[in-house]
């Protein structure tokens, strides 16, 4: 970072956010605790995904939790037990984990609408 760059919380520092932003914040910070537990599983199929078909880049962007992870509530980690190191992933894998569970959506779909005419 230059000298004359400020990181983002100092800059912040200096601006109080709109009143309706405030009550914006506080009621969607309640839907981030219901939704992590899915969020989570949805890591967890992915990382299984990569561990299965690529174990080497697994072991560069998967990480085992600490106890002391796991007991930071801030970080919802739920049931977890590993996490992604996520500045680690790359795009191409990312949708062709996406892509492969695309095409047994696709799959199902097609062997379904036949059924039924």
């Amino acid at each position: 970072m230059s000298a004359d760059a400020v990181s983002p919380s100092v800059a912040a520092a200096s601006f109080q956010l709109r009143e309706e932003d405030e009550e914006a914040l506080l009621e969607t910070s309640q839907f981030t605790c219901a939704s992590v537990p899915e969020y989570r599983n949805r890591n967890e199929k992915m990382m299984s995904f990569f561990q299965r078909n690529y174990p080497e880049y697994y072991e560069k962007v998967v990480y085992d939790l600490t106890p002391a992870m796991k007991n930071n509530k801030a970080r919802h980690y739920h049931k977890a037990t590993r996490d992604f190191h996520y500045h680690l992933l790359d795009p191409k894998m990312t949708a062709a984990f996406l892509s492969s569970d695309m095409k047994w959506k696709i799959r199902k779909r097609k062997s379904n609408m036949g059924s039924h005419m």
